[in-house]
């Protein structure tokens, strides 16, 4: 914590104080993340003292609970936003997954790799995970009833 031998208490409490302010700067950035404040939508029980909003504002992109505008990857799910939770100083997306997920095409290479799929069967259950767990936006494209899910380039 001390980066010269001179005055080293001073310095032990320069740090500490830079590190109080950095906790408070990363709080107030991640408040502003969500935005579009509610008090309709869908809940898990788990979840006592909670404030719902229907927008995440990333730094490349915005995911709102919009059916045009709700289609994210999470992990390796493909999943449609429902609603966004704050819980104290945490933020949450709550969300459903598709549980039929195969790549569109496979030759001359596995759209999989390129996370293009084909999906269907949407999960009845609700799941949630930190907003900062969602990796990319993505585009689902329906025709034909069947579904095409295409993520953006940010």
């Amino acid at each position: 914590m001390t980066r010269k031998p001179h005055a080293p208490l001073q310095q032990v409490v320069r740090r500490l104080s830079e590190r109080c302010q950095s906790v408070k700067l990363n709080t107030i950035i991640e408040s502003e993340l969500l935005q579009k404040e509610h008090f309709s939508g869908s809940v898990l029980s788990r979840f006592d003292m909670y404030r719902q909003y229907k927008e995440y504002h990333h730094q490349n992109f915005i995911v709102t609970t919009f059916s045009k505008n709700n289609c994210v990857l999470i992990g390796k799910n493909v999943v449609l936003v429902q609603n966004f939770v704050s819980v104290e100083l945490d933020n949450y997306v709550i969300f459903q997954k598709f549980i039929d997920v195969v790549p569109l095409y496979e030759y001359p290479l596995n759209s999989g790799d390129l996370e293009i799929f084909r999906v269907s069967k949407l999960s009845e259950n609700l799941e949630f995970a930190p907003v900062t767990d969602i990796r990319k936006k993505c585009v689902c494209l329906t025709q034909s009833g069947k579904t095409v899910v295409i993520p953006l380039i940010h």
